[in-house]
């Protein structure tokens, strides 16, 4: 449901006509909104400010997270699916392992420099880019972290 229907059912659920509900906000914000801008806002053609939408929802007694459909469902399924991606460092783990193959690798193949130049250079390249993975993937966690304390899902 978009605001404009959740703000015309909650007007309606109130008893308010639209005309009422414009004089009551204009009473709580000394604002000068009138019938057809409620119109407006219940058929989706403009949206309150920050100020009318907080007058709106203390009218109608209903929560702004309501008046803007805030999903925070979705929010914990987002943080569910980052825990499953991130909670195991399983892929880290087999990169180091492929570098350590290459470093034995890069021992045993002595008489052929342009090979060992090329694995070097490979080498180093994994060895970054492995670093910084494994710096992203503790910030990933250190954020999900944050999040669900925030959620309150630990």
């Amino acid at each position: 449901m978009d605001f404009g229907k959740r703000l015309k059912e909650s007007r309606i659920k109130t008893g308010l006509s639209q005309e009422e509900l414009a004089y009551l906000i204009n009473e709580q914000t000394k604002g000068s909104v009138r019938r057809n801008t409620i119109s407006n806002y219940e058929n989706n053609v403009s949206r309150p400010d920050y100020e009318t939408l907080v007058a709106i929802a203390q009218i109608l007694e209903t929560s702004l997270d309501f008046m803007l459909e805030a999903q925070v469902i979705d929010l914990k399924s987002f943080v569910a699916e980052s825990q499953a991606e991130y909670s195991s460092s399983k892929t880290l783990t087999e990169a180091k392992q492929a570098i350590l193959n290459i470093e034995k690798a890069l021992e045993s193949a002595n008489g052929k420099v342009a090979l060992s130049k090329l694995l070097d250079k490979s080498l180093n390249l994994n060895k970054h880019l492995l670093d910084h993975s494994g710096k992203l993937y503790q910030k990933n966690k250190q954020a999900i972290e944050f999040i669900n304390k925030g959620l309150d899902l630990d």
